[in-house]
């Protein structure tokens, strides 16, 4: 995969990942994969989605 896809994939995947409804990350991960296809990387973008959970449950517990 090329950089800029990789770049762009962990982006979406972290911005994602950090939706405030859990259970629903993997869902939108998975039709943002869908609809941009070969333009981002699939494994990258569910990866660092779950990566971020942790984060979007610590933001959870903040406020």
């Amino acid at each position: 995969a090329e950089p800029k896809q990789l770049a762009f994939s962990a982006a979406l995947g972290v911005t994602i990942g950090v939706f405030p409804i859990c259970g629903t990350t993997v869902i939108i991960g998975g039709l943002a994969v869908a609809m941009l296809g070969a333009r981002c990387n699939a494994v990258t973008v569910m990866v660092l989605n779950l990566a971020a959970t942790p984060l979007e449950l610590r933001i959870r517990n903040m406020h």
